[in-house]
């Protein structure tokens, strides 16, 4: 069983969050706990028993991988390519190519309203994006 569209549209935001989503290969339930290496205050109460039920059964269950910084990166120099203000694509590209190129690039971003806005359009579609070739490159898994 592979992962419906809705929950490829959920894995993507819950990675946005900082989570960890399994996904189980025969039941399709999708299990979302924080990642350990982003929630620095240790308190996982709350999702405890999705924890046992996953390492329990960790076979059962498929991980997602969330982006890392070389991926986010390149998603940054994909959409300064499609900015069309001239100026603003100038300062984005000279952004990325400074020391702090992440929070560079958000600064320069909230000069601008428009291309904010456009900005978290085009990463919410980049992270569906890549849950969805996830799902593609391991579709064997699926077919279980």
């Amino acid at each position: 069983m592979k992962p419906t569209d809705e929950q490829i549209k959920e894995i993507a935001g819950e990675h946005e969050i900082g989570m960890q989503c399994y996904f189980h290969f025969k039941t399709g339930e999708l299990i979302s706990i924080p990642d350990m290496d982003d929630f620095y205050d240790g308190d996982f109460e709350a999702w405890e028993a999705d924890i046992k039920k996953v390492e329990e059964n960790e076979d059962d269950y498929y991980l997602f991988k969330k982006k890392d910084s070389r991926d986010s990166y390149r998603e940054m120099e994909a959409f300064a390519d499609t900015v069309d203000d001239a100026k603003l694509q100038d300062k984005l590209i000279k952004a990325l190519n400074k020391k702090g190129p992440f929070r560079n690039f958000r600064w320069v971003l909230d000069e601008s309203e428009e291309y904010r806005a456009k900005w978290y359009k085009f990463q919410e579609q980049q992270r569906i994006e890549y849950v969805r070739e996830e799902v593609e490159m391991n579709e064997e898994e699926f077919e279980v």
